[in-house]
């Protein structure tokens, strides 16, 4: 029950933080990244600016072993709010964003990502809802963010076994 150590997951961003659940695994901690930028927007001049991330937390220490955005700046958004799933054989992390904040759409907003579990690269990803561009007052898209985390399940196709993701 002691305190083994503290990390500040993007400390040139004052607010990005973590909504979502975190999972362990390997000797990683995996953290999605967010941000209350949507909630300052409505605040006269502020810029909504920080971009959405995957962190990978070394269990031991709390030092950063990978940061996969997202999103590159000029773009914002595509926050990871959500859970992950995870499947081991594979060996790849599951997770979902939401939508863009400004700038041009990126197609990692309101998708549904699959990452290497133990480097952060992306093996694949795929956007459910395009040119999701929201902000309160600025709306150019839906808001369509996923809500929920990705799920893994079982399934036949075409009389073969699967384990399949849907968020």
């Amino acid at each position: 029950g002691s305190h083994l150590w503290t990390t500040r997951l993007k400390p040139s961003d004052p607010y990005a933080g973590s909504l979502s659940d975190l999972l362990a695994y390997n000797g990683l901690v995996y953290v999605g990244l967010s941000s209350v930028d949507e909630i300052l927007a409505t605040t006269p001049g502020f810029v909504a600016d920080s971009c959405g991330a995957v962190i990978a937390l070394t269990a031991s220490n709390g030092k950063v072993a990978w940061d996969t955005p997202t999103v590159a700046p000029p773009s914002s958004g595509a926050a990871v709010w959500s859970s992950f799933a995870l499947d081991p054989a594979l060996d790849l992390l599951y997770c979902d964003t939401g939508n863009n904040y400004q700038g041009t759409p990126t197609s990692m907003s309101d998708a549904l990502l699959a990452l290497d579990a133990k480097t952060g690269a992306l093996a694949w990803s795929q956007q459910v809802t395009a040119n999701d561009v929201w902000l309160p007052g600025q709306a150019f898209g839906p808001d369509d963010d996923f809500g929920a985390g990705p799920q893994l399940f079982a399934a036949t196709i075409a009389g073969q076994p699967r384990t399949l993701v849907g968020a």
